[in-house]
């Protein structure tokens, strides 16, 4: 019994690999794909536009079907793309070199994404290559086109009625979203002419009217302000708020951004504002430079940040390159404030001199100070209290000291604005005479190289 088992068991798996055999032989591989023709030689159909293209899979392995796609895309986008001549918006407008390029760059791409209805004619394929062929019904396509840009023209002519309307109203940013948005509705177009009649019944080609209303509202912004030059004095503390209006046919604008810049000590990043409901903007000088001549506040508008954020930016940027947008600088006159200096300076014998006085004069107006010729007419006072005192003798020098306080008030106030007192300014020669001045010229270099500087930092 255990016999005929093991002979009915080796029998079946003879039998099984016997069929496995024949299945193996039975097995046909499917010979390669002739070569269409429209693949090496491009079909002419009256009926059809036509886009083929080819991608090696070698050099795009991971996605030469996806690439092979959009190339036929474009192609057929090509073929369909029309001449540009007459009054097209591309063709008339005063193209400027960054629009041009950017237009360029992305118009066959655009007209690509905005096709339908095509229909895959073949694919092809071997080892080393993906082929395909797209095609589209002319007359199909031409109709539907004729309806989409019907329906585009009105909606541009509504973005034209209600940016004019919003021009009335003084709502300029508005105005501006508008007009930007008829004209990039119109995008698909621009290489054709585009000619309706307006809500007037004017003949007019829409995106010709949009960009020119886009160029006008941004050419007669203006800049408004009452002030012919900006004084900074110790009156102001030389600090001020400069109040500048943007103006549209005379009236405020809200929703502009204003850049502002003037030379200051430091480096000084151009500040942008934004104009509030009446059209104003507050410039804030402080910090000015005493050294630039010729300073002033320069204001200019940022007309990018008009353009709609949701559009191309790139394009849109570009179609406002190099329109000529009001500009403007306020000159900054600095009325550098006046000191008067008055001094009581003594040596050992009792008699006055004038060091450090003299010294504060000459380094003041070597800072762009002035030097006022009384109390009264100056802006402020500078009190000079210095007396000296003998001290020991060191292995046969001797040693003085000076004391006393330099004092700065302000003449409106009669308040003190910097006090520095002067304790045991040491002068060693051979003589205490002569230590005093000695000492009289380690304090005067003292004022020369800190102290002037420090109290010119308070006032400005």
């Amino acid at each position: 019994m255990k016999l005929l088992y093991r002979y009915l068991l080796l029998l079946g798996i003879i039998l099984l690999n016997a069929c496995g055999v024949k299945d193996a032989v039975k097995t046909n591989v499917p010979p390669p794909q002739p070569k269409p023709e429209w693949v090496s030689a491009r079909p002419i159909n009256s009926s059809y536009y036509i886009g083929i293209a080819t991608c090696s899979k070698s050099t795009q392995p991971a996605d030469y079907q996806a690439i092979a796609k959009k190339l036929a895309l474009n192609d057929l986008a090509t073929e369909i793309s029309v001449k540009v001549e007459g009054q097209t918006f591309f063709n008339t407008m005063d193209v400027n070199k960054a629009f041009s390029e950017s237009f360029s760059s992305n118009i066959t791409t655009s007209s690509s994404e905005l096709l339908e209805d095509y229909e895959v004619a073949g694919i092809w394929e071997d080892k080393e290559m993906y082929a395909i062929y797209y095609k589209l019904n002319k007359f199909d396509y031409q109709i539907k086109k004729a309806q989409k840009k019907e329906n585009t023209l009105r909606a541009a002519l509504d973005y034209l009625i209600k940016g004019r309307e919003a021009k009335k109203l003084g709502n300029i940013p508005s105005a501006i979203d508008l007009f930007y948005h008829g004209l990039f509705a119109l995008k698909p177009y621009w290489t054709e002419v585009n000619q309706m009649k307006d809500e007037s019944g004017k003949d007019i080609f829409i995106d010709n009217e949009l960009f020119s209303e886009i160029r006008a509202v941004l050419a007669d912004l203006r800049f408004e302000t009452p002030l012919k030059n900006i004084v900074l004095s110790s009156s102001n503390s030389f600090k001020t708020q400069v109040p500048v209006m943007v103006t549209y046919k005379g009236e405020g604008v809200r929703g502009i951004n204003v850049k502002y810049s003037y030379q200051r000590d430091n480096y000084m990043k151009p500040k942008t504002v934004m104009s509030d409901n009446d059209g104003i903007v507050l410039a804030d000088i402080d910090n000015i430079s005493l050294k630039t001549k010729n300073n002033a506040l320069e204001l200019s508008l940022v007309i990018d940040a008009l353009v709609p954020q949701d559009l191309d930016s790139d394009l849109a940027t570009a179609l406002i390159t190099g329109i000529n947008t009001d500009q403007r600088k306020i000159p900054i006159e600095i009325l550098a404030p006046s000191f008067f200096v008055t001094s009581n300076e003594f040596k050992l014998d009792g008699t006055k001199t004038s060091t450090l006085a003299e010294s504060v004069r000459n380094t003041l107006i070597s800072k762009g100070m002035r030097i006022g010729t009384s109390e009264n007419s100056a802006d402020f006072v500078i009190y000079i209290n210095i007396n000296p005192r003998a001290g020991e003798d060191i292995q046969g020098f001797k040693v003085a000291y000076i004391d006393g306080k330099i004092t700065v008030n302000d003449t409106k106030t009669s308040v003190a604005i910097f006090e520095q007192s002067i304790n045991g300014v040491k002068g060693v020669q051979l003589s205490h005479e002569n230590a005093v001045l000695e000492a009289y010229k380690k304090e005067k270099e003292y004022i020369e190289t800190i102290l002037i500087n420090e109290i010119i930092k308070i006032l400005l």
